[in-house]
């Protein structure tokens, strides 16, 4: 960057590169889209089944924008809705004016919109571009939201409620021994729990209590929802990896518990607290290559995996996904080298995918091979897209 350059340039350069950064979007979603109708046109061409055409593309997008599987599909249905139905939206997003994800919004907001209804809205919200200079996030999101309920109230009602069926829990790690426990609860369940816990934390407060008003509602949300007056109360299976320099010379290196990395103390205390009689805790512990982090090799001669080699791929792999970006968690062992191609049942060949990507990979095109290396390096495979595009996918560290 010159030396010579002055507040206002570097305002006006931020502001630039905002606007570059919503023009670049637009054109991203163009080409997405614009792979998947010359795919899916070729597929057809070709003979292939309706319901197969779209197999794979969504992961193809998401390797090229370095994305998971997923967002890439979600990233594709938003391009889809953009550059099809909604070109005020898009206009305004190509123009600079909106943002990518406000322009997320209004797509996501009115996608339960017939067609007509959608035009109209998408009229209403963007064809007067200079309106929408100063509105942040959560005035598109209410204005989008408004538009929407007043052309279709009903399907807005029908849609909430159709919503309730997507309630879930799900963890999240978060830096050091701690981890993010988030629910999607109905609106009136989500605020009667927590202010219950919040009002039951101030009790607690007020009759002396020295943990803070956040410990003390994480507390009695853990000890409520375990049933007992602690989570370590609680029977539970721990599974540990770590070096056995780690576990036995007392060395400060990174084991693994669970999937979450943590320091070496903390997976010797965990043990310890195994070894103790008062635990109702199962342990089972696995031991990686002091140097690389890698498992050693199991094999099988069946065509399914094993529960026990089953249990090893997802573990060397981290309990992730081995396609790139995708990090969702492992649910298939999979043969990189597919079975009928005389692929066979062992560590070296087999890895842990999502559901998606398992299905993804069988689609034309996509090849993936086992690149061989040396006795203790980490375990790697090749995948190769229907365009010729190569990306790697190395088996992380268990401990590093």
């Amino acid at each position: 960057m010159p030396t010579d350059v002055t507040d206002r340039d570097c305002v006006d350069a931020l502001t630039t590169l905002v606007e570059l950064e919503a023009a670049t979007a637009a054109t991203k979603m163009r080409l997405m889209v614009r792979l998947e109708q010359e795919r899916k046109a070729a597929r057809r061409a070709a003979g292939v089944r309706e319901r197969k055409i779209g197999e794979g593309i969504a992961a193809e997008i998401g390797l090229a924008i370095k994305q998971s599987p997923h967002k890439a599909a979600q990233l594709l249905s938003v391009a889809r809705r953009l550059t099809m139905d909604l070109p005020r939206t898009f206009d305004a997003l190509q123009a600079g004016v909106l943002t990518e994800p406000r322009a997320e919004t209004i797509a996501r907001e009115t996608a339960i919109l017939d067609p007509g209804d959608a035009a109209i809205a998408d009229h209403n919200l963007c064809a007067d571009q200079a309106a929408l200079i100063g509105k942040g996030d959560k005035e598109i999101d209410r204005v989008a939201k408004a538009e929407v309920y007043r052309l279709d109230p009903r399907a807005v009602v029908d849609h909430n409620e159709k919503r309730l069926t997507d309630r879930r829990v799900w963890t999240k790690p978060l830096p050091g021994a701690l981890v993010q426990l988030s629910a999607q609860l109905p609106l009136k369940d989500g605020i009667a729990a927590y202010a219950t816990l919040l009002r039951d934390a101030k009790s607690a407060a007020t009759q002396g209590d020295e943990r803070t008003q956040g410990q003390i509602m994480a507390d009695l949300m853990s000890a409520r929802l375990s049933g007992g007056d602690s989570a370590a109360t609680i029977p539970v299976a721990v599974e540990v990896v770590v070096p056995v320099a780690a576990l036995v010379d007392g060395a400060d290196t990174a084991a693994d518990i669970g999937g979450r990395t943590v320091p070496a103390e903390t997976a010797r205390r965990v043990i310890a607290d195994a070894l103790d009689d008062a635990a109702d805790v199962s342990l089972r512990r696995l031991f990686a290559d002091a140097e690389t982090g890698s498992l050693v090799a199991m094999e099988s001669r069946a065509r399914c995996f094993p529960d026990g080699l089953r249990r090893f791929l997802t573990r060397r792999d981290a309990g992730v996904c081995r396609t790139p970006y995708c990090g969702a968690p492992v649910r298939h062992a999979d043969h990189t080298v597919p079975h009928h191609a005389g692929g066979p049942t062992d560590a070296d060949n087999g890895a842990g995918r999502c559901a998606r990507c398992n299905q993804a990979k069988e689609a034309d095109g996509w090849t993936a091979t086992v690149v061989r290396g040396g006795r203790r390096e980490r375990h790697r495979i090749e995948i190769v897209t229907p365009t010729g595009h190569a990306h790697n996918s190395t088996a992380p560290p268990i401990c590093a």
